[in-house]
């Protein structure tokens, strides 16, 4: 059974898309649903043949199961058989709003520019095929099998099946619907549509770009995170070498302190016992210096060196002469050690400072009596504070 199925009712083409080799998809209404009367339609016969939504159910659910594409080509019609070769379009998917059949197609760019951009091409004719069975599938009820663009949809022109063709079917149908009119009339603001598709291409290009950046900064981010990480690191291991640097340096110091006193201990026994044996310095003026040398030398504002230059300075005296003469204590008399001492303490009292210091400028004052010390029989220095 054949039929030429012809909806005079007018339906709209909507772009989907524009492709940069100048095609693009669009959608159109392919199919009504309702009951068509086929004396009306350019085939003839007679009867009813109804299209319900299920049947559009039908044809979506087949088209997903068809082994292959979905061919589109222009008036005039092909047979199944002859279109297996080059199609300047395809069907890419079907859908229904409960009403009509849509159907989304992918046109290539000549074909594009005469049903968008000319407008010439106002009807198209569905090949619809009920039961259809290949070598490789056999589908139930209604499926789309193919569709030409056409401006006399009510031409039967498909309904035979050639001989040896490969698709076998229960009954086929040309069902045509016409388009209601050119793509720029349909929509005035077309041109807006491409400048705003343009615009969100360049938004999505922008987009990209800011993700690249994005990207490179997060990078850099965890760069840096890794560097401070590393820097915090070292930081706290140098942290535990100064600490560790710290002890050693306070035992050293603890160890040199100990070693400068034994030093100090042992410089000043060495001083005392040449000192005493020269008979430069009584015995009692080194009284107690073994016990504590360093407290020793700071209560006469000395130093083993300052000493020792003492001592140097000091003439030598018989070791069986007596320590003064007699009737001069120290600090009174004629005895020139003695006013040298009065003279240098009252100076440390006057000044405020140290014994050691106060005896320099004693001497600087007093020429005379350093001559006279140089000379005496017996020399006793007291033990001096500040």
């Amino acid at each position: 059974m054949r039929h030429a199925l012809t909806a005079s009712e007018p339906v709209a083409l909507r772009v989907l898309s524009r492709n940069e080799n100048g095609g693009g998809r669009i959608e159109i209404p392919i199919l009504r649903a309702g009951r068509l009367d086929l004396e009306r339609t350019a085939g003839g016969g007679e009867g009813f043949l109804t299209f319900e939504i299920e049947a559009f159910d039908d044809m979506i659910r087949n088209f997903a199961l068809w082994p292959g594409p979905v061919p589109v080509n222009v008036n005039p019609h092909k047979d199944f058989a002859d279109t297996a070769g080059a199609a300047p379009g395809f069907i890419e998917s079907l859908r229904h709003d409960g009403q009509d059949l849509y159907a989304e197609i992918d046109l290539g760019p000549a074909l594009f520019f005469e049903v968008v951009e000319q407008g010439a091409w106002r009807g198209f004719s569905v090949d619809a095929h009920f039961n259809p069975s290949l070598a490789s599938a056999k589908l139930k009820k209604w499926a789309v099998v193919g569709g030409v663009f056409t401006n006399r949809p009510a031409s039967d022109v498909h309904f035979k099946v050639a001989a040896g063709s490969e698709l076998d079917s229960d009954d086929e149908a040309a069902l045509t619907v016409e388009l209601r009119r050119s793509p720029r009339e349909e929509w005035p603001d077309m041109d807006k549509l491409e400048t705003a598709l343009a615009d969100l291409k360049a938004a999505n290009e922008k987009t990209a770009k800011l993700e690249g950046t994005v990207a490179s900064l997060t990078t850099e981010r965890d760069t840096a995170k890794s560097k401070a990480l590393t820097a915090t690191e070292k930081v706290a291991g140098l942290e535990t070498t100064v600490g560790t640097l710290q002890t050693d340096f306070a035992a050293l110091a603890q160890k040199n302190a100990v070693s400068e006193a034994a030093a100090t201990k042992a410089g000043l026994a060495a001083l005392a016992s040449k000192a005493i044996k020269a008979g430069k310095l009584p015995p009692s003026y080194f009284e107690g210096h073994d016990e504590n040398p360093v407290e020793f030398l700071a209560k006469r504002g000395l130093s083993l060196v300052a000493l020792e230059s003492l001592i140097d300075s000091i003439e030598a005296r018989p070791v069986d002469e007596p320590l003064r003469s007699a009737g001069s204590p120290s600090g009174t008399g004629t005895d020139p050690i003695a006013k040298l001492d009065a003279a240098a303490s009252a100076i440390s009292a006057e000044k405020g400072v140290t014994y050691q210091a106060a005896l320099t400028l004693a001497r600087k004052a007093n020429p005379d009596l350093v001559e006279a010390v140089k000379r005496a029989p017996a020399i006793e220095f007291r033990n001096a504070t500040n």
